[in-house]
């Protein structure tokens, strides 16, 4: 299901922009992918490609020159004609699905061409294969990439899809792919686990790869911390090492809307011992609840629910404390008042 974020509308990767991408062909339109990098957009568009019984090809803009997309003059009698690259289809290649990545990071004249083929379907003598869809990918420049925003005549020839990971669909497509149960456990374990740009789902199979060699090497825990924090930082790789070792997860919402005074031993000890992922991962099970105002209503008509949000509130470091204040603000709820000692 697609999501507002910031008055900008996301959609997961995984079943959610398959439909998308289903709808944008079927109208004969382009989609543009535009998401953070290591997401999953170019393994998303090969495995939508593949699922139709397409060939997928996939250029990188950013590395190449007009003559790579072009193609090269030749003499023809009096008048010149171009040699087509090789990466472009032809007729005999069947149907496929062509991919523009980096058109951001192109330079500039790279992008007239590009604007030609998605126009016109066609570069100089060359003509795309009816059969053949083309899709673009970006990492937009408004995340602080080393990106130009596009022009807007480029722009208006797609249909901009802003792409985000889920971990729930991330999960599936890694049960798919025999990745390890433990990175996709703790993945699951965690919903703002793709939240940082190192910590994403390209990282974590990567981990899940480094994991299963290192373990057939024997490579030492201290060492294959390193190597996993090379992936995906050094708080994220203690954080899932420790979880493997003690198997230890967030509280869920449950726990601590109706029995925190059964966990609350176990919230405050994480704050001590400076386990802020498992204290961060508990309040966003609680923030995933309270999006439903329906579900906040319920809350905050049940009288015990709300005095375990005081207390968890009480509970928090200042900064997760004052982040979890602002999420009721936002949402225009009231704000529970922190509840110290046994109350």
């Amino acid at each position: 299901m697609a999501k507002t974020k910031n008055t900008v509308i996301t959609v997961p990767i995984g079943r959610p922009l398959v439909a998308v991408l289903d709808v944008c062909f079927a109208a004969g339109q382009t989609p543009l992918l535009a998401g953070g990098t290591g997401v999953g957009k170019s393994t998303q568009l090969e495995d939508y490609a593949r699922s139709q019984d397409w060939e997928y090809r996939q250029m990188d803009l950013s590395l190449m020159e007009p003559p790579d997309l072009v193609g090269m003059p030749k003499l023809d009698g009096k008048v010149t004609r171009y040699l087509p690259p090789v990466v472009l289809p032809t007729v005999d290649d069947g149907a496929g699905l062509l991919a523009l990545e980096e058109i951001n990071r192109a330079p500039e004249y790279m992008r007239a061409p590009c604007l030609q083929l998605l126009t016109a379907r066609c570069l100089n003598d060359y003509r795309l294969p009816t059969t053949w869809k083309l899709v673009a990918a970006i990492n937009p420049a408004e995340d602080g990439y080393a990106a130009d925003e596009l022009d807007p005549a480029l722009e208006s020839r797609f249909v901009r899809i802003n792409v985000v990971a889920s971990p729930d669909e991330w999960a599936e497509w890694a049960r798919e792919h025999k990745v390890d149960r433990r990175v996709i456990e703790y993945v699951l374990s965690d919903p703002g686990v793709f939240d940082a740009p190192t910590s994403n789902p390209r990282a974590w199979t990567a981990v899940a790869k480094l994991l299963k060699e290192g373990e057939k090497l024997g490579t030492p825990s201290g060492l294959l911390q390193a190597v996993t924090a090379g992936c995906v930082g050094v708080e994220r790789a203690a954080s899932f090492l420790r979880f493997i070792k003690d198997r230890v997860k967030p509280l869920n919402a449950d726990q601590i809307l109706r029995g925190y005074k059964k966990v609350r031993s176990a919230l405050t000890a994480w704050v001590t011992e400076g386990k802020l992922d498992l204290v961060q991962g508990s309040v966003l099970k609680v923030k995933q609840r309270l999006q439903s105002r329906t579900e906040y209503t319920a809350a905050r008509e049940y009288t015990a629910a709300w005095k375990n949000l005081g207390r968890l509130l009480a509970d928090l470091p200042g900064d997760l404390r004052e982040d979890m204040e602002e999420f009721f603000r936002e949402h225009d709820y009231d704000v529970p008042a922190p509840v110290g000692g046994t109350k």
